[in-house]
């Protein structure tokens, strides 16, 4: 049985006990580093694999992940889902459909041309509408 609560980055991981092995769900979100420095050896020490989203404009900034990290992540077997291009909230801020389809479409281009393959938009804010859920359906296989 695995128990443990971790905080980094002003982010709380979910508290967990488990009692199935090699399972985890995280929402950790936004690519901050913590994921790499924190996250990652936990769950590697146990071989978990594990599902994290980016904002590919913000990848090799203070505080996030850096593209190398992301490739490093990638490889071990983890998914990388795309959380938009900028995070833009898609209700209030990329209101338009040009706004809108920059987000969803340019955020998983530019993960693309990285060398990832991504099949999850992670919604910025949970904010979605059905113009949203149209683009995301056309791109990704999932949109959460």
């Amino acid at each position: 049985m695995l128990n443990f609560a971790s905080k980094a980055s002003s982010q709380m991981f979910r508290v967990a006990t488990w009692n199935i092995e090699n399972a985890f769900d995280t929402l950790h979100d936004d690519g901050k580093d913590d994921v790499y420095s924190v996250l990652m050896p936990l769950l590697n020490q146990r071989g978990i694999k594990f599902s994290t989203s980016v904002i590919p404009t913000k990848l090799n900034t203070t505080g996030y992940l850096t593209t190398d990290q992301v490739r490093q992540i990638y490889n071990a077997g983890n998914k990388i889902m795309c959380h938009s291009k900028s995070h833009k909230n898609l209700k209030n801020e990329a209101t338009t459909y040009e706004e809108r389809y920059e987000e969803i479409i340019g955020g998983k281009q530019m993960l693309a041309d990285m060398g990832f393959v991504v099949d999850t938009m992670v919604y910025p804010n949970g904010s979605y509408d059905d113009e949203v859920i149209e683009l995301t359906k056309s791109f990704y296989k999932y949109g959460i």
